[in-house]
């Protein structure tokens, strides 16, 4: 179909814009779109037919639509931003994060998503002072368990960085460790 090329981006960062990675030229060329309300977008991870797209200010999902004109929808998700792209994880179908605001976790289909802190407020000693973009929060996959990594938590004795790790346990429900990582040769 021959007509005018679409351009919107009043994003200050990255965009999205459709593909086909097989057919590269019957992507529609030109076609690219910014979160609503324009944000930066650090990071993104797929899952459940969306793409999260996490910015300083918000978590954004993109989805695909049936419009040829309008083939990509982006719109707020969570109300709280993250420091790096490495602080959102998608496990069974479920949001793990570490956002300005703390821990967090989503769970819900669809537009009705249940957004919570509670659950991690036990913890909230430990990573009330923890410095947001030194965290991580990555799966591992032998405790079942979200880890939340701090780096550079604090000194040890022959003054090198610790990282300090806590777990949630997705089985367990609940917290399943809160341990310090040290060496005594370097950070």
């Amino acid at each position: 179909r021959a007509g005018p090329v679409v351009f919107t981006d009043p994003s200050p960062g990255p965009v999205i814009a459709p593909s086909k990675p097989n057919n590269i030229e019957a992507a529609p060329a030109g076609i690219r779109f910014a979160t609503s309300p324009p944000e930066t977008i650090i990071g993104a991870i797929p899952g459940n037919a969306r793409i999260y797209l996490l910015t300083p200010n918000t978590l954004q999902i993109a989805q695909p639509t049936p419009s040829q004109d309008v083939p990509v929808l982006i719109r707020p998700f969570w109300s709280d931003g993250f420091s790096n792209p490495y602080q959102l994880i998608l496990v069974d179908g479920d949001l793990y994060g570490f956002t300005h605001g703390g821990p967090t976790r989503s769970i819900g289909e669809g537009d009705t998503v249940d957004t919570q802190r509670e659950w991690a407020t036990y913890t909230s000693k430990v990573w009330e002072d923890w410095t947001p973009t030194h965290v991580l929060v990555a799966y591992h996959p032998n405790k079942d368990a979200i880890c939340f990594f701090h780096a550079a938590d604090a000194l040890n004795d022959q003054g090198f960085w610790t990282t300090r790790v806590l777990m949630y346990g997705i089985g367990q429900d609940s917290w399943i460790g809160n341990i310090r990582i040290s060496q005594e040769d370097r950070d």
